[in-house]
């Protein structure tokens, strides 16, 4: 906010004035009038937009990304079907740094194309404070742009290719500080011409000056000098409003002073012509009855032989606009124009274009006694021969307090625009906006709407005949705001087509959107109602009676007479005993609804009931009541015990399971033949029971569920037969005593199975002991028992394969085994001796129940270097 202070100091300083003085330069802000602006509204129905035949308002534009005080819609410009608005105010990566935006139309869509933004984002450049295009070139002014000098000014020049804009160059002079070059472009073809208002001209400060450059692309160049007035002033502020017609140019200085400075500020505007690219002041144009602070100059346009400046500060800035006619240095008054209903303060004049015989004036603080403060209003004037008469005044179709409509304007043909720059953007205050309003050949609508349904599910009939020139392009058919349908005109100017509209109210208007030549219109509004259709419920299931968990399926079929309107659609609500357990879409008029829930009720049924939901299309229906009977399921129960068998002492998990029904809850009691183990809860079907008590021997495992609300109480079918088996913890070592084996050589193993006291026998263990053939030579070993009476045999040859050993708990036996290692063993020797247990006797600890011995093997310990 600071920045922005000075920049109106700025602009102050420009007309030699305070702050509060930079009226005599430019628009009010932040406010014009003494008083603050009344709260936004909305405007009043009397005051709705003014439409002509041949001019309507057909767009309002709005920037993607506002914020307070962009300013959006300060200067607009127009070109064909691309529109420019410049929001000189917007923060980018400073404050103020300014954007322009670019919008594209097709057909009656305004679309935004691209943001214009400078790459340097100086702060408080006010970039977009000033724009112009032609064809595919858009310049951008930014007075306030640090270029050459601090404040110097600079315009940027951006080309579409496609529909991709880049900027190809940035044009400047050799300005001094503050000389505000940019405050104001005009572009036609390749001819760019460039106001400097704060310009020093012949040492006279703040002169102004205006600069001219002709070129394409990247490429331009200044034409000439600067162009100034030759009887500049000091603070004559030539070059804020600029505009270009052909040859000739007309540029203001609303700072001009009559003779002798009588009249301060009471304005000039000075024609310059083009003559073998030289350009020569031809005339000076002046109110024919100047008056201080008229600001005869502030706005410009020319279009031929006709041009038109603006003069908003005439009598207590009632203001008013002079039309001249003539070319070269002959320019003669043809007409002053005043609005019909002029008042102090509306700033008449402030901006105007021509076109023709078409000129529009804005007047930005124009109001009335019953319509919001400061809205601003765009004065239409055609001419007709040499007399120009005003037939309407436009407002924004929106307008609101302090919007600032008619701020900025530009004027084509076929369409014209207005900067609202003070507008409201949702919650951003002053963001602003623009106003697009479409010329062309004014048409007429006729609706026919046959036929019109009484019931959904009818054809509604949309038709409309549009006349006035050879219009072309859609007419929506509207109820209210929303878009029925639409279509396109064939070539006798008539949309049709058919709909199925809901049902409800409707008051349908047909309107046509108009194209590139021809305006839009509607016709009359036709008001008809369309009835719900009725619909029939019926509800079927199957398996009933069901048992507790087993799926059941409640099928409702919803069905209508009305033509047209199947299959219905919408939701089914099933309930039981008026509880609600599902809401179900119909698919194909069919909601279907399958569960395992529900519980068994003793005695009574399930009053299962389904009821249509009414919707927009279709009335509420309920079928008969289906009465459900869910019977206890039959589970079955099954016994698992874990480990099987097991050792005297283990802890062993009993498990019963059942299955069949849904969720059983309860308890399953565990027996141990006749002897009760215990009782343990159910839970998702399983109950487990662990013990470690049982006896060595068989057991006969049986369990009992008691039931629950849903389900029957079982037994087991079977016993499950558990074994406890007596424990053995045995163990077996094995070493050659030696960690190196000479290739060709006998080694000697010792085997020690030892079973320590506290245990079984282990009676029947068997031995194994498999010799690896490609390291020993296994059909020579030789091994032996001891002590006698254990193994069997207590000797023998080759492996040892499945030796049976009788070993009394608290004993040990010694196995010898002596093997010769084969001559080519080199790499490295392994042998590895298990154990079995017997079938009856369990081991605790079975991760030493194997042993193996691993050696280094050779010629020699050392290998073939060093010899023994």
């Amino acid at each position: 906010m600071i920045k922005r202070m000075m920049l109106w100091a700025a602009l102050a300083s420009i007309a030699g004035g305070t702050a509060a003085e930079t009226l005599s330069l430019d628009a009010a802000y932040p406010t014009r009038r003494a008083e603050a602006p009344a709260a936004f509204k909305a405007i009043p129905a009397s005051l709705a937009k003014a439409v002509l035949a041949d001019i309507n308002e057909s767009a309002k534009l709005v920037a993607s990304n506002p914020a307070s005080q962009d300013h959006f819609g300060y200067r607009v410009a127009i070109d064909g079907n691309t529109a420019v608005v410049g929001a000189f105010e917007k923060d980018g990566a400073n404050l103020d740094v300014g954007a322009a935006y670019v919008y594209l139309r097709t057909g009656n869509t305004w679309a935004l194309q691209a943001q214009l933004t400078t790459p340097t984002s100086v702060e408080a450049a006010a970039f977009g404070r000033a724009v112009a295009i032609s064809g595919d070139t858009i310049a951008v002014g930014a007075p306030f742009d640090d270029h050459t000098q601090v404040g110097s000014g600079a315009v940027y020049i951006f080309t579409r290719s496609g529909t991709v804009w880049t900027q190809r160059a940035k044009l400047g002079v050799a300005a001094t500080s503050g000389d505000r070059f940019g405050w104001s472009v005009a572009l036609e073809g390749s001819t760019l011409v460039i106001g400097a208002p704060a310009d020093e001209t012949a040492s006279f400060s703040n002169a102004g000056a205006a600069y001219v450059f002709t070129g394409s692309g990247s490429a331009w160049t200044q034409q000439g000098a600067a162009l100034a007035a030759s009887d500049a002033q000091d603070s004559d502020l030539l070059g804020s409003a600029i505009a270009v017609s052909g040859d000739t140019l007309i540029v203001g200085a609303e700072g001009v002073d009559t003779v002798a400075e009588t009249n301060v500020d009471s304005g000039a505007a000075y024609v310059f012509t083009r003559s073998a690219g030289v350009w020569t002041q031809r005339t000076r144009l002046r109110a024919a009855s100047p008056g201080e602070n008229n600001l005869f100059g502030r706005s410009v346009s020319i279009d031929g032989s006709t041009l038109i400046v603006g003069e908003p500060g005439r009598l207590l800035n009632t203001g008013a606009a002079h039309v001249f006619f003539g070319s070269g240095a002959s320019w003669s008054l043809q007409q002053m124009l005043t609005a019909s209903d002029a008042a102090a303060g509306d700033v008449f004049g402030q901006e105007v274009v021509i076109n023709g015989d078409l000129s529009l004036v804005g007047a930005y603080e124009e109001e009335d006694s019953s319509g919001p403060l400061n809205r601003g209003a765009i004065y239409v004037w055609r001419r007709s021969g040499v007399t120009w008469t005003q037939p309407d005044k436009f407002l924004a179709s929106d307008a609101t307090s302090g919007d600032r409509f008619g701020f900025g304007l530009a004027l084509t043909p076929s369409a014209a625009i207005s900067g609202a720059p003070n507008d409201a953007n949702g919650s951003f205050a002053e963001a602003g906006s623009a106003y697009v309003f479409h010329l062309g050949t004014p048409t007429s609508t006729i609706q026919i709407l046959n036929p019109i349904p009484t019931t959904f599910g009818g054809l509604l009939g949309l038709s409309a005949q549009v006349t006035g020139g050879t219009p072309t392009g859609d007419v929506e058919f509207r109820n209210g705001l929303t878009v029925l349908a639409s279509s396109p005109l064939n070539g006798s100017g008539v949309a049709a087509t058919t709909i199925t509209p809901n049902a409800g109210a409707y008051s349908v208007t047909a309107f046509y959107l108009g194209d590139g030549t021809h305006l839009s219109s509607n016709s009359s509004a036709t008001a008809f109602s369309v009835a719900k259709a009725t619909t029939t419920l019926t509800l079927d299931s199957d398996n009933s009676p069901s048992t507790f968990g087993q799926n059941v399926t409640f099928t409702a079929t919803v069905s209508t007479t009305a033509p047209g309107a199947s299959p219905v659609t919408g939701n089914v609500e099933f309930r039981d005993n008026g509880v609600l357990i599902a809401t179900v879409p119909l698919s194909a008029g069919i909601a279907a609804h399958t569960t395992n829930a529900l519980p068994h009720n003793t005695g009574t049924a399930h009053p299962i009931t389904a009821n249509f939901i009414a919707n927009t299309n279709f009335t509420a229906s309920t079928g008969s009541t289906i009465n459900h009977v869910v019977n206890k399921a039959v589970p079955t129960l099954t016994l698992t015990s874990n480990p099987n068998p097991s050792l005297f002492g283990q802890s062993v998990a009993i498990t019963g399971t059942l299955t069949g029904g849904l969720g059983a809850t309860g308890t399953i009691t565990f027996f141990d033949g006749i002897s009760l183990l215990g009782s343990n809860p159910v839970a998702a079907g399983v109950a487990t029971r662990n013990t470690s008590a049982l006896a060595l021997g068989a057991h006969s495992l049986q369990a009992t569920y008691a039931g629950d609300d849903n389900h029957e109480s079982v037994n087991t079918a079977a016993p499950t037969v558990h074994n406890v088996v007596p424990s053995a913890d045995v163990s077996v070592t094995k070493t050659n005593a030696t960690n190196f084996v000479q290739s060709g050589q006998d080694t000697t193993y010792t085997i020690v199975v030892t079973n320590p006291g506290g245990g079984a026998d282990a009676d029947g263990l068997l031995v194994n002991d498999v010799l690896n053939p490609t390291q020993f030579g296994a059909a020579n070993a030789a091994w032996s028992c001891a002590p006698a009476g254990i193994c069997t045999p207590e000797s023998g040859t080759g492996n040892i394969v499945d030796l049976p050993l009788d070993l009394p708990a608290g004993s040990s036996v010694t196995i010898t085994v002596t093997v010769p290692v084969l001559p080519d063993a080199e790499s490295g020797v392994s042998n590895t001796v298990s154990l079995t247990m017997p079938v009856d006797v369990g081991d605790p600890n079975l991760t030493d129940n194997t042993a193996t011995d691993s050696d280094g093997s050779g010629l020699y310990t050392d290998g073939f270097e060093d010899s023994p």
